[in-house]
């Protein structure tokens, strides 16, 4: 009992000085850089010849501001294009299936290692996520 009292008080002493509060000294600062987010078009640019998908679609884009894929259900194959704008993330479907323009961010999904293993795209009314064979 004696030795853990010991103990106790050489780990609080010992603490305590690596703090600076006793001794005087300031403690050491250690400053961490926190990575920077890449931004929508930055994502984007990424994208050239990229798969992505989920249990409705599966898009693949290109750097020049098209994509193509498939909807998952319906197996209808569509067309379309992609722009940024005010840093979002733009897309109108021009074939196969037909709807006006649509604009959402874009945010990366990070595996354990800081990968990019998918993005995420953020609109008013929904969050959509999809796995992506995107490199990192």
């Amino acid at each position: 009992m004696k030795t853990s009292k010991i103990l106790i008080a050489i780990a609080m002493a010992t603490s305590l000085t690596a703090c600076g509060v006793i001794g005087g000294s300031k403690p050491a600062v250690v400053v961490v850089k926190t990575p920077v987010a890449p931004t929508t078009a930055e994502i984007m640019a990424r994208l050239d010849g990229v798969t992505i998908s989920n249990n409705v679609i599966t898009a693949t884009f290109s750097a020049h501001g098209t994509s193509t894929g498939i909807f998952t259900a319906s197996k209808t194959k569509y067309s379309s294009t992609w722009r940024i704008v005010d840093g979002k993330y733009c897309r109108t479907f021009i074939k196969g299936y037909v709807a006006p323009e649509k604009c959402a961010d874009v945010v990366a999904v990070y595996d354990a290692d800081g990968k990019i293993i998918g993005i995420k795209l953020i609109d008013e009314k929904a969050t959509t996520e999809y796995v992506t064979d995107m490199p990192a």
